[in-house]
C-alpha cells in the first residue's frame, strides 16, 4: 500500500446516506478481466454534457466496469493518472479551495448507476473517491476502502459472479427472443410488462422459519434486476431495473424512475420506468401492473394521470446530483387533444 499524506472527503452511501471521511487510498489497478458487452441505454451519461469533470468520472466507472474489476468486490483505481480527472482539480480539493471534482464524481457515479442494471452484484454507493499529497505531487483513487466489500449478497466471488452473470444473461437472452416474436415495439413493451407480472413475485426474499421472518440469499438481490429476472422475486427496484434491462438488450430507450408512490395519503419510496414509443415518453409502473388481473394500471401513461400517484425525485443519494428524468406526454399513448 502506497504511503500517502492527505486530505479526504469520502463519498460512501446508501441511497440517502451522508459524506464521510476516508484516511485511505489504494494501488492503481494493473490488471483486468475480459470485458463484458455493455448493453446499457445511456440516457442519464447524455445529460452530464454540461459538465465534462462529471463525464471523465462516469467513463471511469465504465472502464471499471468493462475491465471485470468491479467482480472482485473491492476497488482501487488511480483515476489520475487514468486521465478521469487532473492534478489542477485534486490539488484544489485537497487544498479546500474548491470541491467541484467531489461534485463531478457523485453527478457521474449516480448517472452511471441509473444506467446500468446489469451490474446486480456490487453496490456502486460503496465506492469512495479519495484524494490527497503524495511524494510531493497528488492522487486520486476511486476506491472500496470504506465498505467492507462492494458486493451485494452471497455472490462474492469472481466465479460465483461469472457464473450469476452467464445465468442472467441466458434468462434475458430468452425473454428478449419472445418479445421480439409478440411484434412491433409497443407489442414488445407491452410483452415485457407482461412477462414480469407473470413470473416475478413482489416479495423480500424471506420464508418462516421457527415462527418468525427471516433472510434467505434471494434477499440481497430483491431492489436488482437478477431478483427479478432470475430469482423471480423483487420490490420495486427490481422489476424497474429488470424492465430497463430487457428494454435495453430490444434497443427500446428506457430510464428508472426514483421517487414515491402515493397510496392512502401516504408517501412511499418507490421506482418505476418511463419507456419511448413513437417519439414520446410515457411511464410504466410494473410493480403496480402485478398487482391488478389486466397488468395495465400503469402502462403507456402520460404524466396527467401518473403524477396523481407518482412524484419524482432527481436525487438519489447525498451527492445531491439532480437527475433529469425525460419530459413525459401529458396524456396517454393514443389520447390526443389540442
Amino acid at each position: 500500500m502506497k504511503s500517502l499524506t492527505k486530505s479526504v472527503v469520502t463519498v460512501f452511501a446508501v441511497i440517502f446516506a451522508t459524506l464521510t471521511l476516508t484516511v485511505s487510498i489504494g494501488m492503481n489497478i494493473t490488471s483486468a478481466s475480459a470485458a463484458s458487452e455493455d448493453h446499457a441505454y445511456e440516457y442519464f451519461h447524455s445529460r452530464l454534457s454540461y459538465d465534462a469533470r462529471a463525464e471523465k468520472f462516469y467513463s471511469a466507472f465504465k472502464a471499471i466496469a468493462e475491465s471485470g474489476e468491479l467482480k472482485k468486490g473491492k476497488l482501487e483505481y488511480d483515476v489520475l493518472s487514468g486521465g478521469f480527472t487532473d492534478v489542477a482539480d485534486v490539488s484544489k480539493y485537497v487544498d479546500g479551495t474548491d470541491n467541484k471534482i467531489i461534485k463531478a464524481f457523485g453527478a457521474g457515479r449516480d448517472a452511471f448507476i441509473m444506467d446500468h442494471p446489469d451490474l446486480f452484484y456490487v453496490d456502486l454507493f460503496g465506492v469512495s473517491l479519495s484524494a490527497g499529497a503524495m511524494g510531493g505531487g497528488y492522487a486520486a483513487y476511486l476506491d472500496s476502502s470504506r465498505s467492507l466489500t462492494l458486493y451485494a449478497g452471497g455472490i462474492n466471488t469472481e466465479s460465483a459472479v461469472d457464473e450469476a452473470v452467464a445465468e442472467y444473461e441466458a434468462k434475458l437472452g430468452e425473454i428478449v427472443a419472445a418479445a421480439k416474436a409478440a411484434g412491433n415495439v409497443k407489442q414488445q413493451i407491452e410483452f415485457v410488462n407482461g412477462y414480469l407480472c407473470e413470473y416475478t413475485t413482489y416479495g423480500f426474499g424471506t420464508e418462516v422459519k421457527d415462527g418468525r421472518n427471516v433472510d434467505t440469499p434471494a434477499a440481497a438481490y430483491i431492489n436488482t434486476a437478477y431478483g427479478s429476472i432470475v430469482n423471480g422475486e423483487a420490490i420495486c427496484g427490481g422489476y424497474a431495473k429488470g424492465f430497463k434491462a430487457i428494454m435495453d438488450r430490444l434497443d427500446i430507450p428506457c430510464v428508472c424512475v426514483q421517487g414515491y408512490s402515493r397510496r392512502n395519503g401516504n408517501l412511499e419510496p418507490h421506482m418505476w420506468n418511463y419507456v419511448e414509443l413513437e417519439g414520446m415518453w410515457y411511464a410504466v409502473d410494473v410493480t403496480f401492473n402485478d398487482a391488478v388481473s389486466d397488468h395495465a394500471k400503469v402502462l403507456f401513461v402520460g404524466g396527467e394521470k401518473l403524477y396523481d400517484t407518482h412524484i419524482e425525485d432527481n436525487v438519489i443519494s447525498s451527492s445531491g446530483y439532480e437527475l433529469q428524468y425525460p419530459a413525459i406526454k401529458p396524456y396517454d399513448y393514443g389520447t390526443d387533444t389540442d
